[in-house]
């Protein structure tokens, strides 16, 4: 893993990144972990590379979709995705835990919806965000961070490009939901059939507590000179 400054190990427990050949040569079905935990993810149906930004999975919106698998119980989890998004008019989620509606909590956007609300997600046609899809929508690529309190919904934190986001409940009725350790990027975790994320994902880190404000920045600015950001 080779980033200046340096990514915030303390914690880190996936590293997906796919300009790291290490990670993704280009090709196949594998997008390894480099957290030295070898929680490796599957590319799976069609997933295509490019070569755009150093390298990132481009996924069409249909059935490609990355699964990760279980990645660990602690309650409060944070995951980092560098991406993008195309200018569509559909309800996705960009990545999520779950393995049925009772313990889906992912992030997702509301494309369909006038304002387009971006944030946590529990299957319930909720939104606990801030109305993000004019900034993101076919605007190149943006780092998210989310938070995740599985005890406390209201306790998770967003950030897009380092900066805080406040977040209120943007529509239907948010839900506490039960924790599920099963992660997935490009979909919920569970839901293949449809809200599939349509447009590129370059990498994604999870670690197992919260990161401070120094952390976020941290690993915003270990990144953002790939993306002219």
């Amino acid at each position: 893993m080779n980033f200046n400054p340096k990514i915030v190990t303390d914690g880190l427990v996936l590293c997906l990144d796919a300009a790291d050949k290490k990670s993704y040569s280009g090709s196949g079905t594998t997008w390894y972990d480099r957290s030295g935990n070898d929680l490796d993810g599957t590319l799976e149906n069609s997933v295509a590379f490019s070569d755009a930004n150093g390298g990132c999975l481009v996924l069409d919106g249909v059935d490609d979709y990355i699964s990760v698998g279980d990645v660990g119980t602690n309650s409060i989890k944070t995951v980092i995705c560098w991406f993008s998004m195309d200018n569509v008019q559909t309800n996705m989620a960009l990545f999520g835990f779950g393995t049925d509606s009772p313990n889906t909590q992912d992030v997702y956007m509301w494309a369909g919806d006038n304002s387009g609300p971006f944030g946590f997600n529990h299957w319930n046609g909720d939104s606990w965000g801030y109305l993000g899809e004019d900034d993101i929508k076919n605007q190149g690529f943006f780092q998210v961070i989310a938070e995740f309190d599985f005890s406390n919904y209201y306790n998770n934190k967003l950030w897009v490009n380092g900066v805080s986001k406040t977040l209120s409940n943007q529509r239907g009725s948010n839900v506490q939901r039960d924790q599920s350790s099963n992660f997935g990027i490009g979909y919920n975790g569970w839901n293949t059939s449809n809200q599939i994320w349509n447009g590129n994902i370059a990498a994604v880190l999870v670690y197992d507590r919260a990161i401070s404000a120094a952390e976020v920045l941290q690993n915003f600015n270990a990144m953002r000179g790939r993306f002219g950001v």
